[in-house]
């Protein structure tokens, strides 16, 4: 599973953003497009939190 939570200070509300597969793991390239949606959607700065396991780690 992938996900994301936004913050937005001045409209006081969270988002939630999430994909899942049932069929087996995301692969680098569906998880920067995932980063990317999430980047193009979001103004400011972004916090990234990776949990740095084997199964997250590619160019």
């Amino acid at each position: 599973m992938l996900g994301a939570v936004t913050v937005s200070p001045r409209a006081r509300r969270l988002g939630s953003y999430f994909a899942n597969r049932i069929d087996g793991y995301f692969g680098a390239g569906e998880v920067v497009a995932f980063l990317r949606n999430r980047l193009r959607s979001v103004p400011g700065n972004v916090l990234v939190v990776w949990d740095g396991g084997p199964l997250t780690r590619a160019r």
